[in-house]
């Protein structure tokens, strides 16, 4: 049975890559569902201009389709979705909390991005306990009582990511290039990253997952 993960929130395509190299390189099969609007995803992935619409790309090992593909689940090991509000409002309530395992809700400080990731933690929709949230570009601590009293998810399960040049660059890599390092990223996204895979995708914290993640950040 497949670990689904949805992805919900601003600019999580980086962490969408980031997780899924790990994974190939752990010889997991991975494919990524679009079904965001916002383009963001899909631009980070070199689709030839002429492939057809609704089939599966094998990127470098990860395959990715827009989410109204027709694929068959049990394939794979790992299913990412990067889901948009329009799509969420489309499923039934109690359909949410059945098709996914976790929820990777990704926000920086902007009160619409913030707003729109506290509605979806108060919904109720599904178990807080599967949820982690990730802030990017905190300057200092100052926000971060509050964002956990707004949130109000354990501090186990917020990860709040610095401002930092050296890892919007390699953010904007995943975009512009074909084969891309993460191996200058934020220790706290690094962190991010790994507990994720270990708590959420079942991967044991072992000499060869060490290996492979070595593996995925020069970019292999």
């Amino acid at each position: 049975m497949s670990v689904n993960i949805g992805f919900f929130g601003c600019e999580s395509y980086d962490i969408q890559h980031y997780l899924s190299r790990v994974l190939c390189c752990l010889g997991k099969k991975v494919i990524l569902l679009d079904g965001n609007r916002d383009g963001a995803l899909k631009s980070s992935i070199p689709l030839p201009e002429t492939f057809p619409e609704d089939e599966v790309f094998d990127y470098r090992g990860v395959d990715y389709a827009p989410v109204t593909a027709d694929i068959d689940e049990s394939y794979y090991d790992c299913v990412f979705f990067d889901l948009s509000q329009d799509m969420l409002e489309t499923m039934e309530p109690g359909d949410i909390g059945d098709l996914f395992h976790t929820f990777i809700l990704v926000s920086d400080l902007q009160t619409h991005h913030m707003n729109q990731m506290i509605q979806f933690i108060k919904s109720n929709l599904i178990d807080t306990s599967r949820i982690f949230l990730i802030i990017r570009d905190l300057s200092g601590n100052r926000k971060k009582r509050m964002i956990q009293r707004m949130t109000d998810l354990p501090a186990d399960q917020i990860y709040y990511l610095q401002v930092d040049q050296t890892s919007e660059r390699q953010r904007l890599s995943c975009q512009w290039n074909h084969v891309f390092s993460f191996r200058k990223i934020d220790v706290d996204l690094r962190s991010a990253l790994q507990d994720i895979l270990i708590k959420r995708c079942s991967i044991e914290e072992n000499k060869e997952f060490k290996t492979a993640y070595k593996r995925a950040e020069r970019g292999k």
